[in-house]
């Protein structure tokens, strides 16, 4: 099954992505970023959703580890 990762700058873009989300599940890297993965309606796959916050070191930092854990 594939997964697509999204990965937002803000909180608030963060809130509004997980409300379409059914069944989210907290997903937790080793080094600490939490993911929650869920499924869209009537959409096979999974997501995986999680918050960079603003800048890009932390939003390369995170795809590496969404890379290694959902492949």
């Amino acid at each position: 099954m594939n997964t697509v990762v999204l990965l937002t700058a803000l909180d608030l873009e963060y809130q509004a992505v997980r409300r379409h989300l059914d069944g989210p599940r907290v997903r937790s890297h080793p080094a600490g970023t939490v993911f929650e993965v869920g499924h869209l309606r009537d959409v096979a796959g999974t997501v995986a959703l999680a918050v960079t916050g603003e800048g890009n070191v932390s939003a390369a930092v995170l795809a590496e580890r969404a890379i290694a854990m959902f492949q």
